[in-house]
């Protein structure tokens, strides 16, 4: 308690300071500052809103610098950036000088110069042409004042400049630039004149302004500034000044080499390896198909990277082209296999066609040669024929027969009790029990038949035989045909393929060659 009691007395009992009414070189600093303000700016003669013009049409010499200190934003889609900068102006306002033999303690002195409305010297209206939001929303800082009536005034700010980028036809290759002008808004080039400071750009070096993991870099070597004197209509005789500040950026081209380029000429050449692959594997078509469809997942990608505007793009005409590689790839693809199968399914039906026209052949001879050998047999069961009977002429007791002239019968027809069957040619007997005295017991047998069951047996034999032989004879010559159109057809398609690969493969190496030569032609 009696340490705070210690410390408090002393502020207790402390002299206000007081600047003297009638200004003292022995008064103190701050009261020497005053003055000097009160000085320029009490006395009547000053008028913030008017700028220090001495003679008609002979305007003030504003200067302007623009230091970068770091790039914030920069998106192509929008065609905007937002830069950190330090908007630096100076210019010479004698109304704000002061004797240095009266004040010769001060030699600078600070004033509120927020804006015109709220600023407690004149300040140029300075703003920005191609601006997203105004210049004056930049940060509120005091202008320093030499005792000549020199102002210099720097204040941090984030401008927010709407862009029309050039040559981003080359993307990624590309070094865009945005162009921002400044000028006054109020007062023409009668009254205020803008000139370029001396570096007209500079750009930070402190640690804190690197763009590090950023799409774009500030470009120091590309970056210009230049003064251009604009006219309107409403007034063609008066100047205005603008200065043209072009900021230069480079754009990290890796990620898009990495990401979109290699890929696709990795996949376009993927999408030739089908060529190496045999026309009957089912395989060859789903893997060109795959091929494609993930390059169209990767342009998918790579259209929410690029911009939309009316311009083709590198990368668009690059992407563009090696899909069409692999598109064409695929349609060669499915034109070998399609021919193919075409013709082994054309051979087929040839086989076929073939087959019916033998087997109706086989039939139509078989029918031919029943029809000869019924003939056959007919003529020789005709009238008078003995050929197959023979009368019993042995000395053996047989069965009596008795042969009747063929002429008693008007028909000319052969009784069975007339004739006995030789045993030779026929398996048919009567059965009858051997002995003089036993007359015969008549069967109705027909002759013919016997002839026409071993006719039909043999020929049954031979046609069975020549139909296996010529069958197999058929299928042999069946098989040797189709091996052989299959050779020819899988020969045909590794031709075709030969042919497509180096043509394919020579083809996009010249496109790729003639894209990366072009690119500063974009």
């Amino acid at each position: 308690m009696i340490l705070l009691f210690a410390l408090l007395l002393p502020a207790t009992f402390a002299q206000q300071v007081v600047c003297p009414a009638v200004w003292d070189p022995s008064a103190p600093y701050f009261c020497t500052e005053r003055e000097v303000q009160n000085e320029a700016l009490e006395n009547g003669l000053y008028n913030k809103l008017i700028p220090p013009v001495e003679k008609f049409r002979v305007p003030v010499d504003v200067t302007m610098g623009l230091n970068v200190y770091k790039l914030v934003n920069l998106d192509i889609q929008a065609a905007q950036i937002d830069l950190s900068v330090w908007i630096r102006l100076s210019w010479t306002d004698k109304r704000l000088a002061w004797n240095t033999s009266t004040y010769n303690v001060t030699q600078t002195t600070y004033y509120a110069s927020n804006s015109n409305e709220e600023s407690d010297i004149w300040v140029p209206d300075l703003e920005m042409y191609n601006q997203e939001r105004s210049v004056y929303e930049c940060a509120d800082k005091q202008a320093m004042v030499y005792p000549s009536g020199f102002v210099f005034w720097s204040r941090p700010c984030i401008v927010s400049a709407l862009c029309s980028f050039d040559e981003l036809s080359k993307m990624p290759f590309d070094k865009t630039s945005c162009e921002m002008e400044f000028g006054g808004w109020s007062r023409s080039g009668w009254d205020v004149y803008y000139i370029e400071s001396n570096p007209p750009i500079s750009f930070a070096s402190e640690s804190t302004a690197l763009t590090t993991f950023q799409e774009y870099s500030l470009d120091e070597g590309s970056s210009t500034a230049t003064t251009v004197i604009y006219t309107y209509p409403c007034c063609p005789n008066e100047p205005w000044p603008v200065l043209q500040y072009n900021i230069g950026f480079e754009r990290a081209t890796n990620y898009y080499v990495m990401k979109i380029i290699v890929p696709n000429i990795l996949f376009t050449f993927l999408s030739f390896a089908p060529f190496w692959v045999d026309v009957r594997s089912g395989e060859r078509l789903s893997f060109g198909i795959t091929v494609l469809l993930a390059m169209v997942a990767v342009d998918i990608i790579a259209a929410e990277l690029l911009p939309i505007c009316p311009e083709y793009l590198f990368i668009e005409a690059l992407v563009g082209g090696s899909i069409l590689f692999a598109f064409l790839s695929l349609v060669e693809s499915c034109f070998v296999v399609y021919w193919y199968f075409k013709n082994e399914h054309e051979a087929e039906e040839n086989v076929a066609v073939n087959a019916i026209n033998s087997t109706a052949m086989a039939i139509a001879s078989a029918l031919h040669l029943k029809g000869k050998a019924s003939k056959s047999a007919d003529e020789s069961d005709g009238v008078g024929s003995e050929t197959p009977y023979t009368t019993n002429t042995s000395s053996t007791p047989s069965r009596p027969s008795t042969k009747n002239d063929p002429s008693d019968d008007p028909g000319g027809d052969v009784h069975v009790d007339d004739v006995h069957v030789d045993d030779s040619n026929t398996d048919m007997f009567l059965d009858c029990d051997e002995g003089p005295d036993v007359p015969p017991t008549p069967t109705a047998v027909r002759p013919s038949l016997t002839r026409m069951g071993s006719l039909r047996k043999s020929f049954k034999k031979s046609f069975t035989n020549k139909n296996a032989k010529e069958k197999e004879k058929e299928n042999r010559k069946v098989y040797l045909g189709e091996r052989n159109l299959n050779e020819a057809n899988v020969l045909t398609g590794h031709r075709v393929d030969r042919v497509s690969r180096w043509a394919f493969g020579l083809l996009y190496l010249l496109f790729l060659i003639v894209m990366f030569a072009t690119i500063p032609l974009w």
